[in-house]
Order: structure tokens, then sequence, then C-alpha cells
């Protein structure tokens, strides 16, 4: 095998297959496997920002006690790829809403399948993932595909 193959590029295509499948699977001991203790993980949308593992772990506890996933509600990856030290992944999210998703009014009924459009990026650095954002218009929860506003078409 070549040097290339045991160097950063091919520990990065691990990584984000890795990455991948946290997201695909809800894979939480994969991910504190593979990101940094001081991570940091970012909530682009809302603005919120959570610094470390223990952070991390609470945010993912209130994650899944406020929503979940169902046979035909489920992530579904759409690409995934890498460039030097980021990680990329688009995704669509269907998952199903639980009491306690959100304090928002708009919010959809417990148990109505919300459908939004995902992004996750991700900087490695020693093999490990040390800072991840999450892109999604927090909108598309309370707003079912065919009834949003298009503004090119």
């Amino acid at each position: 095998m070549s040097s290339a193959e045991h160097g950063p590029s091919a520990d990065h295509d691990g990584l984000l297959a890795k990455f991948t499948q946290v997201f695909a699977n809800d894979d939480l001991p994969l991910l504190y496997s593979i990101i940094a203790d001081d991570c940091e993980w970012s909530i682009m949308a809302t603005g919120e920002h959570f610094r470390g593992i223990a952070e991390i772990r609470v945010l993912n506890d209130k994650v899944q006690a406020a929503r979940g996933h169902s046979d035909d509600a489920h992530v579904h990856i759409k690409e995934s790829f890498r460039s030097d030290d980021r990680l990329c992944i688009e995704f669509l999210h269907r998952g199903v809403v639980k009491q306690g998703f959100s304090s928002d009014p708009d919010t959809p009924a417990e148990g109505s399948v919300f459908e939004i459009d995902f992004c996750a990026t991700a900087q490695v650095r020693d093999g490990r993932i040390v800072r991840v954002r999450e892109y999604f218009d927090h909108t598309q929860f309370a707003t079912p595909p065919e009834k949003r506003v298009k503004f090119f078409s």
C-alpha cells in the first residue's frame, strides 16, 4: 500500500464514513468516539453553541427526547464529501415530533412528521472532529414541503 493510503486522506475518508453513519443511524456512541474532548457544536439556525463532550451529550439527549424516527420518517443521506480537513454531509431529515420538541407555538403537533433539508460540516484535527456546524432552515419544521414559499419558481 502506498503511504497516501495511510495518511490523512485515508483517515479522513474513514472519518467521513463514520460521521455520515452518526447522522444516518442516530449512532451517538460512534459520535462520541470520533469527536475531540473540546469539540464545538453549533446550530447555525438558532445561534446555539455547545462546547465539549458533556454539553454535546446534553444537546443530544434533548434532541433524542424531542424527535424520533419511523419506517417512513428517517434520515436520507443525499451526499457526503471531504476536502482537506473538512467533512460535509447533506441530507433530508424526516422525523416524528415528540412532546417538548420546541417552545415555538407553530411547532407541529406531537406525532407529526417533519421534513427538512439539512447540512452538517465538520473540521478535523489530529484524526478527531473538533468542530461541527449544522445548517438548516428551522422554519421548515412548521411548514410542509408543498406549502413552502417559492422564491424562484
